[in-house]
């Protein structure tokens, strides 16, 4: 039988209220491995979402156009944290996630609405504590994928009862005096423009994100192998100690080196490789912008200045930041260059505890993995590293208790380190 109108109405404003519960979605996505925030990033990127998502609804954008643009706005936004490896990414999440709830939400905003999204919100968090964060994100997608579904059956319901002057829909087009449709389609795109964006600057920070330029995050999870690289080096006082430490345990290591700081110091790099282990290419300047730019020549020219200085050229890269898009990608490839991310990070650009770095690299660490340190920060030939010389030997002996063997990306990746 049949869903009578007035209860599929119901059903409809029930999975409205509680679709706000996907506001914990965001600080729940960038909690615990693998970005690993801060409380205060949490609260803000729930602050964000809930302040997104009154901002948008009190605009009383209605109609049924409206209403799925906005569930799509939460369904990309949700999916794309299933991938979220850094804290920024919850706020800006939670920012266009708030506001695809704020233009889906057509009803007027009830006491009772908090109430109502009470369980998907506790259940949600319960996933991630118990879980994992697929298991909550998952959760969320379904809620979503039935709230669109019972969205779009009112519409086609309301548009048979505008025909027969029975009833209307609360979703259906309000009188133009109400919403002026150029006021409307403005915001509309307005709104639309700017989860495009979003979408497309967590696809090129995001490694796992491969919808705007894919990178090697992993290799095959069979064996004992993984890959230790460390980045934004050469570091006068680390870098070699660091290899010391690797030497000293027997373990080859991969050094994604920034141009301008093989220029000025390219024996600490040519040490490097003279101990076996690999150095590769992380741009020039090791900056925010120059990716932004189609040609990308910043790979050609620390190419340039390997050869000039060491003799080689690499055949792996890695984007600063993670940072990359389509034609960032397009111009490693067409050089003969792999791109190569990570699936392990613990953060140790900016933490201050080696047992904490040394903890979240072993909890995330598998056969394949291709680990994220550093050496160095942006290039800084004198930023303070000590925090990897303490976190690096436990790493190392972690990592042999569990029977896992630290190689240089060429081995784990059965390709040459260098071009011909």
């Amino acid at each position: 039988m049949s869903l009578r109108w007035p209860s599929l109405l119901k059903v409809r404003a029930c999975l409205a209220d509680a679709s706000l519960g996907l506001l914990v979605l965001p600080p729940l996505a960038i909690s615990g491995s693998p970005a690993y925030s801060t409380f205060s990033i949490e609260a803000i990127a729930l602050l964000i979402g809930a302040a997104a998502f009154l901002a948008v609804h009190s605009l009383r954008l209605v109609g049924l156009r409206t209403a799925v643009m906005g569930l799509a706005m939460v369904g990309v936004m949700v999916w794309a944290l299933a991938y979220a490896s850094y804290s920024v990414a919850g706020p800006i999440a939670a920012a266009d996630l708030g506001a695809g709830l704020g233009l889906s939400y057509s009803k007027s905003l009830r006491k009772g609405a908090l109430i109502s999204a009470l369980p998907l919100a506790l259940l949600l968090v319960a996933l991630r504590l118990l879980v994992s964060r697929d298991a909550a994100i998952a959760t969320g997608m379904i809620e979503m994928g039935v709230a669109t579904l019972t969205t779009l059956l009112c519409s086609i319901r309301s548009s048979q009862n505008a025909r027969t002057s029975v009833t209307q829909s609360p979703i259906a087009r309000e009188p133009s005096r109400s919403s002026p449709i150029s006021r409307r389609e403005f915001l509309e795109a307005g709104l639309g423009a700017s989860a495009l964006v979003s979408f497309a600057y967590l696809g090129a920070t995001i490694p796992e994100a491969g919808w705007f330029g894919s990178m090697i995050t992993h290799a095959s999870r069979r064996g004992n192998l993984l890959s230790l690289t460390f980045d934004d080096g050469p570091n006068e006082e680390y870098t070699l100690k660091v290899k010391d430490i690797l030497d000293s345990y027997g373990v080859k290591g991969t050094f994604f080196t920034v141009g301008k700081a093989l220029a000025a110091r390219p024996d600490i790099s040519r040490a490097l490789m003279d101990g076996g282990h690999l150095v590769g290419n992380h741009s020039y300047s090791h900056d925010y912008y120059r990716w932004l730019d189609p040609r990308y020549p910043e790979l050609q020219k620390t190419q340039d200045e390997f050869l000039r200085q060491l003799g080689v050229r690499p055949a792996f890269y890695r984007p600063p930041h993670g940072t990359r898009s389509p034609f960032v990608t397009r111009v490693a490839s067409n050089r003969g260059m792999k791109t190569v991310g990570w699936d392990v990070s613990a953060d140790d650009w900016s933490a201050t505890d080696s047992e904490l770095v040394a903890h979240r690299i072993l909890a995330g660490a598998q056969a394949g993995s291709i680990v994220l340190l550093h050496d160095g920060l942006d290039g800084n030939l004198t930023a303070d590293r000590s925090v990897l010389l303490g976190a690096l030997p436990l790493i190392l002996e972690g990592l042999k208790s569990r029977g896992l063997h630290p190689v240089g990306l060429d081995e784990l990746l059965q390709t040459p380190a260098y071009l011909v």
